[in-house]
C-alpha cells in the first residue's frame, strides 16, 4: 500500500477489498487505516485518516465539497458481496453525506498540511463557523485551533508604515480594535508596527453574533487561534540554548546574582517573543508625547490582561554542563527580560526610561526615591502596584523591605535623636504592609530572621530618649509611662511589631513595675499613680489568665496606703473616696488613686478587704429630718432625665440600672451625717456628705446632691457592672435639667428583659394548657368526595394521607439536643382550631391504580392546617398563610407578628431541610421571633409529630452548599418543642 500507483500498476477495486480484508482479518486495521488502501469512486486511492473525507454519496452544497475535502468511495465496497468486516471497518472512516457530519468535515481539514494554507472566501467562512458551532464545547477549541493553521483569511500587515493587504492563518494573526473591542489593547500598542500580521477589521460586520449561532467574530477567531496578546515561541528547537555575548540587563542582572560556579553557560526551554520585540522597538524609536504614552499604557494593560497566560512562560533555567547538566537558577525568561530592560515607558520628567528603573509614586516610593519627577513612571498610577506584572518588570510598585530598611539605617545615621517619629512611622507602616496576612515569617525580600537580626543589631526603633531594640519595647497603651518603652499599637503596624516579636505587657512585667515603684521607698508621683492604677486596670482585664503563682505574688505586694508602704496584711479599701483621709488615720487603709469598682476582682486579689455603704450604719448622733418640698421634686425629676437620656443615647447602661429602686430613695437630710463601722474588731466613725442604706438617701446639703461626686455614688449603688465612664456628669446634667426645665417633656419607655416575653417560652407555656385537647373541632380536614358513578376494580392498598378527624395534642415537651429537660404536664382540656383556609380539593375521580392519593400541593397544604390548628389550640393566634407570596422568607406569620417556615414531610422528619436566602435573611433579621416547623408523619399509618425550633439559624447548624441546609432536625437542636398529635 507504500507503493505509488506507477510502482504498483493498474488494479482492480476488488483486489484493495482482498488486500483489506486479509490485513482485517489479521488485526492490521489500524495500520491499513493509515495507508492509501481505498478506491475512490474516479479510481484514486484515498487514505481513511488522511486530509480527504470519505463519503458515500457526494453534496456539492457542503463546506467539504467547495474545499475539495471529500471524495466519493468506490460504490462496490457496500455491494452484499463485500466482507462483511470491510464493509464494518469503511463505516468507521466513511459518512454517508458530509453535510450529516460536521464533525467529520471539520475532522478532515484539520488533518491538512499548515505549509499551504487553504484559502477561504467569505461564505466558506461563513459554512465553517456554522459547523463549528454545531461541535460540543469540549471538542470545539481543539478542532477550531488546528483549523486556524490551516486556512487563510484576509488580513494585512505594515510595511513602511503602509499598510499591506494579504491572505494570514488565523492562527498567525491577532485581532484589530473592531473585532478585539478593546480602544486600549494589542492592536493601540502596536499600530503601525512592522511585520505583525492583523485579521481584516471587515469580518467585524460580516460576523455578527446571533445568526448563526453565538459565535460572533471575536470569538470565532479566537477559537480559530487568532491572538489578543503577544505570542511566546521556544528560543530553540534544542533544549538547550547557549548564552550570547549581548543579553537583556535584567537577565544579565539576574544570572550575575546566581551562585554558581562555574558560571551558567546554556538557557534551558527559554521563550521570546518577536512581535513584542517588534512593538516595542517601534514605541521605544517615537519621541515622548501623549500618542506614545498611550501605546505604553495600552501595552502594560495588555501584558496585565494576559499575564496568567504569559506567567507560566515567564522564568527560565539557567545550567551548565560539568560531567553532565545542572542547574544553576532560575532567571527571567528573554522576552520578560527584554520587556523589563526597553525604554518603553517615560518617566514623569519625560525621559524614555526602561520598567526596571523606575518606581509607581506613591506614599511608601517617596519614602525612599523622595520627589524627583524622574524618579516615577508616567504611565502607571498607584492602583496598578499590587499586579504581578509590575514586579516582573522590575516596576517598583512598593519600594522591597531592604530598601525601606537601608532608608530607615540612613535617618538614624543622618539625624540621631534629632529624628522625629513623624519620619519612622510611614517607614515602619510600608515594612508592615510587606508582611503576608497568613502570617508568613517575612517581610517582603527578608526573612523575618533577617528583619529581626536588623532591627536589634541596628537599635532600629525610634523612641522618646533615642533608638533602641525591639527587645526594649512594649507595644499598646504605654501604661508603664516612663519607666519602659512602648510603640503605638495601631493595626497598620502591628504586622511588623509581631514580626519583631514585641508584645504587649504581661503579668510578670506588670508586677515587676509596681515592685520597682515600691521599693523606691518615696511617696508615689503623680505619674507613678498613673501608672499604678493603669497597671491594675490592666491586670484586671487578665483576671482570668492570671496563675495561683501569680495571685501569690499579688497577696504579697507592697501597696501605698496612709501609713506609707505596706506589705502586710490585713489593709482595707473604701469605696467612697472622699472617706480615704478620714479613715486613713483609723485603720490601714490603701489608697489606689482611683475608683474601687474600676478595679474589678483585683482588690479581692490583693488580699484587701472593701469597705462599701452596706457596712456604715447613720450614727444616732445625726440629726434627721425630711427634705423639702422643692428637693424631692428635683431628685425624681433628676432621676427622669437621666433615664431618659441613656434610654436614648445607651441602651446598655439605660438596662443596666435599677431604675425603679432608684426613683424610689427616701430622701433624708442630715445635719450632722455621722456614720460608723465595724471594721478589724474596732468601730471607727466617720462625717459624711452622702450615704445609702436601707432604701434612704441621707444628705447634709442639698446642693451636694448635684454634684458629679454625688451622682457617682448615687448611681453607682443602683448600678450592675462596671461604671462607664462620664456617668457622675450625667447626673450632674440631668440635676442642673431639672432644676432648670423640670421634667422630661417626652419620656422615652423601654421594655425592659423582664417585660418582654419569650416567644417560645409562650409556646411551651400554651402547650401545657393545650395537652389532651382535641385537634379540630368539626369534620377535621376536609374528606374527598366521590363524583358519578364508577365501577371498578379493587385497587392496591392505596397511599393517603391523614383527616386528623378527632386528632388530639397527646404530648407536649422541650426537647434539648438528645436529651429530655422539660417533660410538661398533661392536662385533660379538649383540643384545637379550624386552619385558616382549609383545603379545597378538587373533585375527581381516583384513577384505577392510585400510587398516592394527593398532590405535593395537598400535602403542603395539609401540614399548614394541622400546624395552624395546633397554635390555635397552644396560644389562641392566628396563623396567616403566606406561601405563595414571593421575598416574606416564612410561610405564615401569626397576630402576634411570629414568623414560622414550614417543612411537612409524609414520614419521619429528615435531620436535614433546606432554606432558601430570603428564609434565612428573615430568620437571622428576626431571631427569636422566627420558628421553623417540621410537621412529620402526614400519611396514614405513620406518627404525627410536630417539632418547632424556635431562632433555627442559631439553634440549628447550617451549612452553605448551593442553598442553606440547617442539620440537626432530630437530635441536634439545643432546644425544640415537640408536638406528638394522637390520630387514634
Amino acid at each position: 500500500m507504500r507503493l505509488d500507483d506507477e510502482e504498483l500498476g493498474p488494479r482492480p477495486t476488488d483486489w484493495f477489498i482482498a488486500l483489506a480484508d486479509a490485513a482485517i482479518a489479521v488485526d492490521l486495521q489500524d495500520e491499513l487505516s493509515e495507508l492509501p488502501s481505498v478506491v475512490a469512486d474516479d479510481g484514486s486511492r484515498l487514505t481513511p485518516t488522511g486530509e480527504i473525507l470519505l463519503v458515500r454519496q457526494s453534496d456539492e452544497r457542503s463546506i467539504a465539497a467547495r474545499l475539495e475535502l471529500e471524495k466519493r468511495v468506490a460504490p462496490v465496497y457496500f455491494s452484499p458481496k463485500t466482507p462483511g468486516r470491510v464493509r464494518e471497518w469503511l463505516k468507521e472512516h466513511c459518512v454517508s453525506k458530509a453535510s450529516a457530519d460536521p464533525a467529520s468535515i471539520l475532522s478532515a481539514l484539520s488533518r491538512r498540511s499548515g505549509d499551504e494554507p487553504l484559502a477561504v472566501d467569505d461564505e466558506t467562512l461563513m459554512m465553517l463557523r456554522e459547523a463549528l458551532h454545531a461541535i460540543d464545547d469540549v471538542h470545539r477549541p481543539s478542532l477550531a485551533a488546528a483549523i486556524g493553521n490551516v486556512i487563510a483569511v484576509n488580513g494585512y500587515v505594515f510595511k513602511k508604515k503602509k499598510k499591506v493587504r494579504l491572505h494570514v492563518k488565523p492562527a498567525a494573526a491577532y485581532l484589530p480594535t473592531p473585532i478585539a473591542k478593546d480602544t486600549r489593547g494589542w492592536a493601540t500598542a502596536a499600530k503601525t508596527a512592522e511585520d505583525i500580521q492583523w485579521v481584516d477589521p471587515r469580518y467585524a460586520a460580516e460576523f455578527r453574533a446571533g445568526t448563526a449561532g453565538e459565535l460572533g467574530a471575536r470569538r470565532f477567531f479566537l477559537l480559530l487561534g487568532a491572538g489578543v496578546g503577544p505570542r511566546l515561541v521556544a528560543s530553540s528547537d534544542g533544549s538547550r540554548v547557549p548564552l550570547h555575548d549581548e543579553l537583556p540587563i535584567a537577565q544579565a542582572d539576574a544570572l550575575e546574582q546566581l551562585a554558581s560556579s562555574p558560571r551558567p553557560s546554556h538557557l534551558a526551554r527559554d521563550w521570546i517573543s518577536p512581535d513584542l520585540e517588534r512593538v516595542i522597538a517601534d514605541i521605544v524609536r517615537q519621541r515622548v508625547d501623549a500618542k506614545r504614552r498611550e501605546r505604553s499604557r495600552a501595552l502594560f494593560e495588555t501584558l496585565s490582561r494576559e499575564w496568567e497566560r504569559l506567567s507560566e512562560r515567564s522564568e527560565t533555567t539557567a545550567t551548565y554542563l560539568y560531567y553532565s547538566w545542572r542547574i544553576a537558577g532560575t532567571v527571567p525568561a528573554t522576552w520578560l527580560a527584554q520587556a523589563a530592560s526597553e525604554p518603553w515607558l517615560s518617566s514623569k520628567s519625560g525621559r524614555k526610561v526602561a520598567p526596571r528603573e523606575v518606581a509607581i509614586e506613591n506614599a511608601t516610593t517617596r519614602l525612599t526615591r523622595g520627589q524627583e519627577k524622574s524618579q516615577y513612571v508616567h504611565e502607571l498610577d498607584e492602583t496598578d502596584s499590587g499586579h504581578p506584572l509590575v514586579t516582573a518588570l522590575g516596576i517598583k510598585g512598593t519600594p522591597p523591605a531592604s530598601e525601606l530598611l537601608d532608608e530607615l539605617k540612613a535617618l538614624k545615621e543622618q539625624h540621631g535623636t534629632r529624628a522625629q517619629q513623624e519620619d519612622v512611622q510611614p517607614l515602619y507602616a510600608a515594612l508592615a504592609a510587606l508582611v503576608p496576612r497568613d502570617g508568613g515569617q517575612r517581610a517582603g525580600d527578608l526573612s523575618a530572621a533577617e528583619l529581626r537580626r536588623a532591627f536589634d543589631k541596628g537599635n532600629l526603633l525610634l523612641m522618646a530618649d533615642g533608638w533602641f531594640a525591639p527587645r526594649d519595647a512594649f507595644r499598646g497603651r504605654p501604661i508603664f509611662g516612663k519607666r519602659r518603652y512602648f510603640v503605638p499599637d495601631h493595626r497598620s503596624l502591628v504586622p511588623l511589631w509581631q514580626l519583631l516579636r514585641i508584645s504587649h505587657p504581661e503579668v510578670p512585667d506588670c508586677l515587676k513595675v509596681l515592685e520597682e515603684i515600691a521599693n523606691s521607698g518615696a511617696s508615689p508621683s503623680r505619674e507613678d499613680h498613673a501608672i499604678m492604677v493603669d497597671v491594675l486596670r490592666h491586670l484586671a482585664k487578665h483576671e482570668a489568665s492570671l496563675t495561683a503563682g501569680t495571685k501569690r505574688q499579688l497577696m504579697q505586694l507592697p501597696l501605698w496606703t496612709a501609713r506609707g508602704w505596706q506589705r502586710k496584711r490585713p489593709l482595707y479599701a473604701v469605696h467612697d473616696r472622699s472617706l480615704e483621709e478620714k479613715l486613713g488615720d483609723q485603720i490601714a487603709l490603701w489608697l489606689p488613686g482611683c475608683s474601687i469598682q474600676s478595679l474589678g476582682e483585683i482588690p479581692g486579689l490583693l488580699d484587701v478587704n472593701v469597705l462599701t455603704d452596706r457596712q456604715f450604719i447613720v450614727a444616732r448622733e445625726s440629726r434627721l429630718e425630711p427634705p423639702d418640698r422643692t428637693t424631692s421634686m428635683v431628685f425624681r425629676r433628676a432621676v427622669a432625665h437621666l433615664r431618659n437620656e441613656f434610654a436614648k443615647k445607651n441602651h446598655r447602661v439605660w438596662d443596666a440600672m435599677d431604675w425603679s429602686r432608684l426613683v424610689g430613695l427616701e430622701l433624708i437630710q442630715a445635719e450632722p451625717l455621722l456614720t460608723h463601722a465595724d471594721v478589724g474588731g474596732r468601730r471607727v466613725s466617720v462625717g459624711r456628705k452622702i450615704h445609702i442604706e436601707d432604701g434612704r438617701l441621707y444628705f447634709v446639703d442639698t446642693e451636694e446632691l448635684g454634684s458629679p461626686d454625688a451622682g457617682a455614688r448615687i448611681v453607682a449603688s443602683f448600678f450592675s457592672g462596671e461604671l462607664p465612664e462620664m456617668l457622675d456628669y450625667a447626673w450632674s446634667y440631668a440635676w442642673r435639667a431639672a432644676e432648670e426645665r423640670g421634667a422630661p417633656e417626652e419620656e422615652l419607655d423601654l421594655a425592659t428583659e423582664t417585660d418582654e416575653e419569650d416567644p417560645f417560652l409562650e409556646l411551651v407555656t400554651g402547650g401545657k394548657k393545650a395537652t389532651g385537647k382535641r385537634l379540630f373541632a368539626g369534620g377535621a380536614v376536609r374528606k374527598e368526595r366521590r363524583v358519578g358513578k364508577a365501577k371498578i376494580a379493587s385497587p392496591p392498598p392505596a397511599r393517603r394521607l391523614k383527616t386528623f378527624e378527632g386528632a388530639t395534642i397527646a404530648r407536649v415537651e422541650v426537647v434539648a439536643g438528645t436529651q429530655k429537660v422539660e417533660p410538661l404536664k398533661k392536662a385533660s382540656k379538649t383540643l384545637i382550631i379550624d386552619p385558616v383556609r382549609p383545603v379545597e380539593f378538587a373533585n375527581r375521580l381516583r384513577s384505577p391504580d392510585p400510587v398516592k392519593e394527593w398532590s405535593e400541593e395537598e400535602r403542603e397544604r395539609r401540614g399548614f392546617e394541622i400546624l395552624a390548628a395546633a397554635l390555635k389550640k397552644i396560644n389562641q393566634q392566628k396563623l396567616e398563610d403566606f406561601r405563595d407570596m414571593r421575598h416574606v422568607g416564612a410561610d405564615s406569620i401569626d397576630d402576634l407578628r411570629r414568623y414560622f417556615e414550614l417543612k411537612a414531610h409524609l414520614g419521619d422528619a429528615p435531620d436535614e431541610v433546606r432554606f432558601e436566602a430570603s428564609q434565612f435573611e428573615r430568620a437571622v433579621r428576626e431571631g427569636k421571633n422566627y420558628f421553623l416547623a417540621v410537621v412529620s408523619g402526614l400519611e396514614e399509618g405513620k406518627e404525627t409529630q410536630i417539632s418547632i425550633f424556635p431562632d433555627p439559624v442559631r439553634n440549628l447548624q447550617w451549612r452553605r452548599t448551593s442553598t442553606i441546609k440547617l442539620g440537626g432536625i432530630r437530635s441536634g437542636a439545643s432546644k425544640v418543642l415537640r408536638i406528638s398529635i394522637d390520630t387514634g
